[in-house]
Protein backbone atom coordinates (compact mmCIF):
# COMPACT_ATOMS: atom_id res chain seq x y z
CA UNK A 1 0.00 0.00 0.00
CA UNK A 2 1.12 3.57 -0.88
CA UNK A 3 1.28 5.82 1.41
CA UNK A 4 -0.81 9.05 -0.31
CA UNK A 5 0.32 12.45 0.57
CA UNK A 6 -3.20 14.29 1.38
CA UNK A 7 -4.81 16.65 -0.82
CA UNK A 8 -4.73 20.21 -0.12
CA UNK A 9 -6.31 23.00 -1.81
CA UNK A 10 -5.70 26.91 -1.13
CA UNK A 11 -8.22 28.91 0.87
CA UNK A 12 -8.10 33.02 0.67
CA UNK A 13 -9.51 34.57 3.74
CA UNK A 14 -10.31 38.49 3.27
CA UNK A 15 -11.19 40.14 6.20
CA UNK A 16 -12.71 43.59 6.37
CA UNK A 17 -11.99 46.02 8.99
CA UNK A 18 -14.53 48.88 10.74
CA UNK A 19 -12.20 51.57 9.16
CA UNK A 20 -12.68 50.37 5.57
CA UNK A 21 -9.34 48.50 5.26
CA UNK A 22 -9.11 44.73 4.38
CA UNK A 23 -6.20 42.57 4.44
CA UNK A 24 -5.86 39.29 1.94
CA UNK A 25 -4.34 36.06 3.15
CA UNK A 26 -4.47 32.42 1.64
CA UNK A 27 -3.19 29.21 3.92
CA UNK A 28 -3.69 25.48 2.81
CA UNK A 29 -6.51 23.59 4.00
CA UNK A 30 -5.47 19.86 4.20
CA UNK A 31 -7.80 17.17 2.38
CA UNK A 32 -8.56 15.90 6.35
CA UNK A 33 -8.81 19.03 7.70
CA UNK A 34 -12.14 20.38 5.55
CA UNK A 35 -15.00 19.34 7.78
CA UNK A 36 -12.92 20.54 11.14
CA UNK A 37 -12.62 23.96 8.90
CA UNK A 38 -15.56 25.41 9.53
CA UNK A 39 -15.97 24.50 13.43
CA UNK A 40 -12.42 26.23 13.46
CA UNK A 41 -13.90 29.15 12.29
CA UNK A 42 -16.71 29.66 14.37
CA UNK A 43 -14.05 29.10 17.25
CA UNK A 44 -12.73 31.80 15.73
CA UNK A 45 -15.21 34.14 15.87
CA UNK A 46 -16.20 33.60 19.41
CA UNK A 47 -12.81 34.74 20.53
CA UNK A 48 -11.33 38.11 20.92
CA UNK A 49 -9.06 38.00 18.48
CA UNK A 50 -7.60 35.76 15.46
CA UNK A 51 -4.50 34.53 15.34
CA UNK A 52 -2.35 33.78 12.35
CA UNK A 53 1.24 32.41 11.74
CA UNK A 54 2.56 34.22 8.85
CA UNK A 55 6.00 33.32 8.05
CA UNK A 56 8.35 33.90 11.32
CA UNK A 57 5.46 36.17 13.19
CA UNK A 58 2.49 36.20 14.42
CA UNK A 59 -0.19 38.83 14.22
CA UNK A 60 -2.96 39.35 16.12
CA UNK A 61 -6.02 41.22 14.88
CA UNK A 62 -8.32 42.28 17.60
CA UNK A 63 -11.82 40.63 16.55
CA UNK A 64 -13.88 44.48 17.57
CA UNK A 65 -11.86 45.86 14.96
CA UNK A 66 -13.24 43.13 12.39
CA UNK A 67 -16.43 43.89 9.86
CA UNK A 68 -16.26 40.58 8.28
CA UNK A 69 -14.33 37.89 7.35
CA UNK A 70 -14.58 36.10 3.56
CA UNK A 71 -13.68 32.88 2.82
CA UNK A 72 -13.19 30.96 -1.00
CA UNK A 73 -13.62 28.63 -1.57
CA UNK A 74 -16.77 27.56 0.56
CA UNK A 75 -15.53 24.98 2.81
CA UNK A 76 -17.64 21.49 2.34
CA UNK A 77 -18.66 21.60 6.07
CA UNK A 78 -20.90 24.46 7.28
CA UNK A 79 -21.84 25.51 10.71
CA UNK A 80 -26.05 25.00 11.09
CA UNK A 81 -26.83 28.00 11.03
CA UNK A 82 -25.37 29.23 7.74
CA UNK A 83 -27.63 29.66 4.89
CA UNK A 84 -26.73 27.56 1.77
CA UNK A 85 -26.66 28.63 -1.97
CA UNK A 86 -27.02 32.29 -1.31
CA UNK A 87 -27.43 34.39 -4.09
CA UNK A 88 -26.89 38.71 -4.28
CA UNK A 89 -29.25 40.74 -5.77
Amino acid sequence: MINEIPESRTVRMTIRYINGESDCFEFDSPQEEKALLASHIQRVLNSKELMLEIGDRLLVIPMQNVQKIELSPVPLKLPDIAIRNVRAC
